[in-house]
């Protein structure tokens, strides 16, 4: 098999303390509307202060004492999901919220208006999947457990993550239930990749407990509609499924051709889009990470771990992706 390594861009070793434009570093609501969208510009077109001054920001921002206050900066900020560029930023700037919001003590009712609020809801429960709190008690379970489903993706967004805090957890009662439920749901064309994913990793869990193993015939048909994915579209398909793949899959070299087809996919995409090397970088490395310490590759894996550990807004990402990969 060919050997693909990725080192994410050098934007995501930038150095916390660079001198910042003196005029922006007042606060963002005194700032005008014309030096806003500069520094958003700025900031999509990767200039590394612009970037650090929203996620100063944004911190300031989540530092108010009422949820509902928080609404305004990123309705200013208006990044939209339907460009992929703009849609990265602002992962990258709410995976840095995630100290914060950890520490926040919610309440319930604070939770309910993050989960639902339109804007937040995209913000801080789609932009940021705490993965790395999904177990009982925790942050973003508490987050999911608050959900209020409009449609059949936002349920399937909603149960799927349920799921995984069971899996986390280590309750094996309720994965069963939770993933034969779930494997039963469609997937769509017009559901954000992770969704339809989310799907398949169900039914992967679901077999896996069946039957001891994930198995060939079902890991082909979900590789032929991974193949069949916009090269934009093939790693946020895969990044739910793919850690279950690399612990539980039966076919080895299968499992090589699956990564070796992502491997090319994940750079292509990289060079198109840096931002990308926040979450789909960290869940890929992540995961060939724990197949290679499977196969007892240990010097490569070692060498992969360490382009995680550099990047500390990835540690959600990597944490999850190492408690499935490494799960029973």
């Amino acid at each position: 098999m060919r050997k693909i390594e990725l080192v994410a861009p050098a934007i995501w070793e930038i150095d916390a303390e660079l001198d910042l434009v003196p005029k922006f570093r007042v606060d963002y609501t005194r700032v005008s509307d014309l030096d806003f969208l500069l520094l958003r510009k700025q900031a999509l077109q990767r200039h590394i202060p612009s970037i650090l001054q929203l996620i100063r920001w944004a911190r300031k921002n989540i530092a108010q004492s009422k949820v509902q206050a928080w609404v305004p900066f990123f309705e200013r900020l208006n990044l939209s999901d339907s460009n992929l560029v703009e849609f990265y930023l602002k992962g990258y700037i709410t995976n840095h919220l995630g100290e914060d919001l950890r520490a926040r003590k919610f309440k319930d009712h604070e939770l309910f208006f993050l989960a639902n609020n339109p804007v937040l809801q995209n913000w801080i429960l789609h932009a940021f999947v705490d993965y790395n709190t999904l177990g009982k008690d925790q942050y973003y379970n508490r987050l999911v457990a608050q959900i209020d489903p409009q449609s059949l993706e936002q349920e399937t967004f909603k149960k799927s993550l349920v799921l995984m805090g069971y899996y986390l957890d280590g309750d094996l009662p309720m994965m069963r239930k939770w993933s034969e439920a779930l494997s039963r749901y469609p997937t769509d064309k017009y559901y954000f990749p992770i969704i339809n994913g989310r799907v398949w990793a169900a039914k992967f869990i679901n077999q896996m407990l069946k039957t001891g193993a994930l198995q060939t015939d079902l890991v082909q048909d979900w590789f032929q509609e991974l193949k069949d994915e916009p090269i934009s579209f093939v790693m946020p398909f895969a990044m739910e499924p793919l850690p279950v793949l690399v612990r539980f899959g039966e076919n080895i070299q299968q499992i090589e051709e699956v990564l070796e087809f992502l491997g090319p996919a994940m750079h292509l995409n990289l060079l198109r889009n840096p931002f990308v090397a926040n979450i789909e970088n960290a869940v890929f490395l992540a995961s060939k990470t724990a197949f290679l310490s499977r196969i007892g590759d240990s010097t490569r894996a070692n060498a992969l771990h360490g382009q995680l550990t550099r990047n500390s807004c990835l540690l959600s990402y990597q944490n999850y992706i190492n408690q499935i990969a490494n799960s029973f």
